[in-house]
């Protein structure tokens, strides 16, 4: 873990190698539980940032990734129930018409697969509940802070809560 540790501190920006490492020592700790907690007070990131590592790692051994795409590409496709798929028709693209009337493809960027991701959706029930549970978070702490705006304790409170958040959906696996 140090190695990995290491590499953070560095600024060492291969998210490749930290997940394919991380995915490594989860299967050596039989998939603990605390592990991705355990990893991520050791790296100083959240655990869920080690899951998406973990996750984009595991979706894609090293055969299978495109060099030619970024990582963030693999980790939006890891995210869906068909990352393989995804992937495919991100480095594939779509047509572009050229000012002489003919067609080339190109690869999609990161906003065309998210685009194309959430087109593709059927968002159901589950999108229901999720947007119902996330509305009642948004309406409580709108309340809390209405109700402490110029209490000094309840801004820090605020501030906090808003970091968490933010930093929450930041790292949110499949947030797209």
């Amino acid at each position: 873990m140090s190695h990995v540790r290491d590499h953070f501190e560095d600024g060492w920006d291969a998210d490749w190698e930290i997940g394919d490492l991380l995915a490594l020592a989860k299967e050596v700790y039989q998939g603990d539980e605390k592990f991705d907690r355990a990893a991520a007070s050791e790296l100083g990131c959240s655990a869920n940032w080690v899951r998406v590592l973990i996750k984009t790692a595991k979706a894609f051994p090293v055969e299978t990734r495109a060099a030619d795409m970024s990582w963030e590409i693999h980790r939006i496709c890891a995210c869906t129930k068909d990352p393989s798929m995804w992937l495919h028709l991100a480095v594939h693209g779509g047509e572009e018409h050229l000012p002489d009337s003919s067609t080339r493809y190109r690869q999609w960027s990161v906003a065309d697969l998210r685009d194309a991701i959430a087109a593709a959706k059927d968002p159901g029930p589950a999108k229901d509940e999720a947007q119902a549970e996330a509305d009642m978070i948004i309406r409580r702490v709108e309340a809390f802070a209405e109700k402490w705006q110029g209490n000094l304790a309840g801004g820090r409170e605020y501030s906090r809560i808003q970091t968490t958040v933010h930093d929450c959906v930041a790292y949110w696996p499949c947030s797209q």
